[in-house]
């Protein structure tokens, strides 16, 4: 049994893959300014995102914030939804303009 609510916030944890044709730092220079634009997202520890893996299709792209407790919904979902949006091309490697 785990106890989210005992210390107020919460680790958002989004893992994402990468092709071998993406923009590292361009996908991470998107997806820090849209951590950063979220009010709910606790600037300490600080958002992070990183390479920290390879599978076939690419590389493994963490992505690692944290949240009060009661946003951690909200924030995880704003999140996924805006990579969605925001993924211009080249950045994710999926070739789209």
């Amino acid at each position: 049994v785990s106890n989210f609510t005992r210390y107020g916030r919460r680790a958002v944890h989004l893992t994402l893959i990468l092709s071998h044709k993406a923009n590292v730092e361009q996908a991470r220079s998107i997806v820090m300014a849209l951590l950063n634009e979220d009010s709910r997202v606790l600037k300490s520890p600080e958002p992070e995102a990183v390479v920290d893996g390879f599978v076939l299709q690419g590389a493994q792209f963490t992505i690692r914030a944290w949240s009060s407790t009661s946003d951690y919904a909200g924030v995880t979902r704003r999140t996924a939804e805006e990579i969605v949006k925001r993924k211009a091309g080249k950045a994710f490697g999926s070739g789209e303009k």
